[in-house]
């Protein structure tokens, strides 16, 4: 089921350049990925997202991969 709801994402940024998004697996969350962000973020302004029902982002009955992709479309748009 499609969320009609914007979700409020948890992320966390750093660095400077062009953006680079990344995404966790399953079971992940934005923290895994501290590690490589800090080797990218000298060229690249880095973004790790906790996506729905992971780490610190809103948790919800519903999440479908068109929930996630829809999140993640709109946090792109913000």
């Amino acid at each position: 089921m499609l969320h009609t709801k914007t979700m409020e994402l948890n992320f966390k940024d750093s660095g400077q350049g062009p953006p680079l998004l990344i995404l966790h697996g399953l079971f992940g969350m934005l923290d895994n990925w501290q590690a490589v962000a800090s080797h990218l973020e000298k060229d690249f302004l880095v973004i790790t997202i906790d996506q729905r029902n992971h780490g610190r982002s809103p948790h919800t009955e519903h999440m479908s991969y068109e929930d996630m992709a829809t999140d993640l479309k709109e946090f792109m748009e913000k």
